[in-house]
């Protein structure tokens, strides 16, 4: 993913090392609407070198020409790439796909503004949540939402987020959804700290309405994380 780094001001490409975490970086501007990107690593395994132009064809679309790639120390084949924009708002879903990312938005503001007894409209009864954040995974349940509402308290105030969906499949009355949650949060000192979740929900529609089933949440660390 390319954007504008909030820390540094410049542009930057984000991208998963092979081993899951979250690896970046910047660039230069070579001429308008050209960047250049250079990436020189070493591991265990090998050298690892990155060494490209990106190029804005539209405002939709950007070209990647790869000048040179190498992997564990072994060269790869270079190349040129064409890579288009996401819908980051689910607009361009369409009837069952839509309907079930927009309930899961819905759901997901609830949770942020800490909204429990409206989110929970939106909770199946035999919902199972898990993530990187607990060993295993906890039902729905009176005690599961005591806990979590006192959890919730010493959280820091969430000031934005975006949701960026990957994948919501559909099939029957079962709906599959992968997607990205950008959460911006400020501390009592007025430090503020951005942490990225990849999201893997299941939902269920009864009655009309599609329910949570099951998660498993985790976040996405960075390259600077210990």
């Amino acid at each position: 993913m390319i954007g504008v780094d909030p820390e540094s001001k410049q542009v930057t490409w984000w991208f998963f090392n092979q081993d899951g975490s979250l690896g970046k970086n910047t660039c230069k501007l070579k001429e308008e609407g050209v960047w250049s990107f250079e990436q020189p690593s070493e591991d265990a395994i090998g050298d690892n070198s990155y060494r490209g132009l990106v190029t804005r064809m539209d405002e939709n679309t950007i070209k990647e020409e790869v000048l040179e790639l190498i992997l564990n120390g072994e060269e790869q084949e270079n190349g040129t790439f064409i890579w288009k924009r996401a819908s980051s708002t689910g607009q361009d879903f369409a009837g069952e796909q839509k309907e079930v990312w927009d309930t899961l938005e819905t759901q997901v503001a609830l949770d942020l503004k800490k909204d429990l007894d409206a989110e929970n409209e939106y909770l199946h009864p035999k919902a199972s949540y898990w993530g990187d954040q607990s060993p295993a995974p906890v039902s729905a349940s009176a005690k599961t939402y005591s806990y979590y509402e006192k959890w919730l308290e010493g959280q820091d105030e969430v000031v934005a987020h975006q949701m960026i969906p990957v994948t919501v499949v559909v099939v029957d009355d079962v709906a599959i959804i992968n997607f990205y949650l950008h959460i911006l949060t400020k501390d009592d000192e007025g430090e503020q700290e951005e942490m990225i979740i990849r999201g893997h929900n299941t939902w269920k529609k009864e009655n009309g309405r599609w329910l949570l089933l099951s998660t498993y949440n985790t976040v996405v660390k960075s390259d600077d994380d210990d």
